[in-house]
């Protein structure tokens, strides 16, 4: 046990706790998927695919003590466990010097730290934390334990479980194990599929509850599975005319070229001259130890050739992807401290380094969320109902409204179609469900506004005005404050000229559905634009939607099609 205390990583777990809980936010950030997942796991409901259901199951006991705001407890979570995947990687580096330079392993621990994108997620609440702990836990099996291959199987299917992501440094492992013994496949082919059943009973027993604030799920052994795999998380190309996975996007070698340039330019914000070291361990780290292969293919496949996959530099949308290599990087720069014999001084900078980022990295102040959130939901009228157009909005108020209880009476719509907490749906209003029609928001805003319900719109962009018609075309958006826009319906609307571009004709049709949401006509032009451009299966819904409001069918609210 005395000799556990002293490991270079308990010091370096107990001083990134420290740090990352002085320095981590204390409410909601709007950063990525945080507000919807410390929301969903205070009220253990499901979150969006794959439904994480161990983190939901962590958050959930977390963010209930009675210490703190949820939010503030979620982020502390976040800090434990980066602390813990840092640790890890001490272990490992430790392990490849045989115990013998402690220090230069707590200044390895605390160069990784103290990174930019590392030390960000350890201030907040995000899943790619706990992704990197079971990465590196699964490194730490390969090179350290090399046995009990039973349960690395069963730690890679829960990772796995946790985020599909994982497989860019999993596969590489379990190569590299099945090369020094075939013998292991099956123990860990059993273990892994364990792992994978617990997660989809985990996913399974949430959705089960149907918690008002989980996204919808059919709960079903194919629902599941479908769940876990993102099958059904998605959006509808009218360009395409089929469903596109939210994942794809179109790879050119200019794009990849642009993508590589971006990850290379934050690499340097990340790591600053660190990197140096790094590049001396990239080509002498082969001498230290045989297992820097595996190191450096985890690192090239989770990190350049997953910005060379993404093909986009937009910092909200991939830097957060990032995280995973980030760890890979950090033992490559430790061996390029270990050529060295200037063990003092590496723990001196590292410490330094720490001191310097601190003031940079620190969230302990950050509250433009809150105060956004704040703002979109100030003297709305009773009973409005506010669309969201985007993650900070979205999730933002879901958090404002599931876990702090405050204007529950605001009828929150939506851009995701599984997305509709609280059970207050878009139709509410009264009409029919449309899980595959690229234009039912703009249906719930017609209905809204037909009704004379007051509605109001935040993080408005130009491609939303022109999607929704907001421009006149089906309605009007004048500004309401700050941050949100007040919809109209206008007496006159503009009249538009698409000439042969398909994508404009269908939106066209669509805002005369959605100025006059229980009148036929309107809906038959539409389910014909629908033919012409050969999306049948949105015709023939249309037509159902018309036969059933020709039976009076669109006065009950919550009336769905099957």
């Amino acid at each position: 046990m005395k000799r556990w205390l002293l490991h270079p990583a308990v010091t370096v777990f107990v001083v990134l706790v420290v740090v990352y809980g002085l320095t981590g936010a204390r409410t909601i950030t709007g950063f990525g998927d945080s507000d919807e997942l410390i929301a969903a796991g205070y009220n253990l409901a499901l979150p969006h695919q794959p439904g994480y259901p161990l983190m939901t199951a962590l958050l959930f006991m977390t963010t209930r003590l009675p210490l703190a705001n949820p939010a503030l407890l979620g982020h502390r979570l976040a800090g434990t466990v980066m602390a813990l995947v840092v640790s890890v990687c001490v272990v490992v580096f430790y392990h490849f010097n045989r115990g013998k330079q402690w220090r230069v392993a707590v200044a390895v621990g605390l160069i990784i730290g103290g990174s930019g994108l590392v030390w960000r997620h350890g201030n907040h609440l995000e899943v790619f934390g706990l992704m990197g702990l079971f990465s590196i836990t699964l490194l730490w099996g390969v090179l350290v334990l090399k046995k009990h291959w039973f349960w690395w199987g069963v730690v890679a299917g829960l990772g796995l479980g946790h985020h599909q992501l994982l497989l860019l440094t999993f596969v590489p492992q379990l190569l590299w194990v099945l090369v020094q013994q075939k013998r292991r496949f099956w123990p860990i082919m059993a273990g892994l599929g364990l792992g994978v059943v617990i997660t989809l009973v985990g996913i399974g027993l949430i959705g089960w509850r149907q918690h008002p604030d989980s996204w919808q799920i059919e709960v079903s052994v194919i629902g599941v599975v479908n769940y876990f795999l993102r099958s059904n998380y998605s959006g509808y190309s009218m360009g395409a005319g089929e469903t596109l996975s939210a994942y794809v996007s179109a790879v050119d070698w200019v794009s990849v070229w642009h993508s590589w340039g971006f990850y290379l330019s934050r690499m340097w914000q990340y790591w600053g001259w660190w990197n140096l070291a790094g590049l001396v361990g990239l080509f002498w780290g082969r001498k230290i130890y045989q297992g820097y292969w595996l190191i450096l293919i985890c690192f090239v496949t989770s990190g350049p050739v997953l910005a060379g996959y993404l093909t986009v530099n937009q910092p909200l949308i991939v830097e957060r992807m990032y995280v995973l290599s980030q760890f890979y990087w950090g033992l490559l720069i430790g061996f390029g401290l270990i050529l060295t014999r200037l063990k003092w001084v590496w723990l001196l900078m590292s410490v330094l380094w720490v001191m310097w980022m601190f003031p940079q990295q620190s969230l302990a102040n950050y509250v433009i969320q809150e105060r956004y959130i704040e703002g979109v939901f100030e003297d709305l009228p009773d009973g409005a109902a506010l669309i969201c157009l985007s993650d900070a909005s979205c999730f933002g108020s879901y958090y404002y409204q599931s876990v702090l209880g405050k204007r529950t009476d605001v009828l929150v719509l939506t851009n995701a179609d599984q997305f509709r907490f609280g059970r207050k749906t878009a139709w509410a209003f009264g009409g029919f469900d449309y899980l595959d029609n690229p234009f039912r928001l703009g249906e719930a805003v017609g209905r809204a506004t037909f009704q004379g319900r007051p509605i109001y719109v935040t993080q408005l962009s130009q491609v939303w005005i022109t999607e929704l018609g907001l421009n006149d075309q089906a309605f009007l958006a004048k500004p309401d404050g700050i941050f949100r826009w007040k919809i109209e319906r206008p007496e006159v609307v503009n009249q538009v000229d698409c000439g042969n571009d398909s994508m404009c004709e269908l939106r066209r049709l669509s805002f005369g559905v959605w100025r006059e949401p229980n009148a036929i006509e309107p809906r038959l032009r539409l389910a014909e634009g629908f033919e012409r451009y050969g999306l049948i299966d949105l015709a023939k819904r249309e037509r159902l939607h018309v036969q059933l409001i020709g039976e009076g069918l669109s006065q009950f609210p919550g009336q769905s099609l099957k």
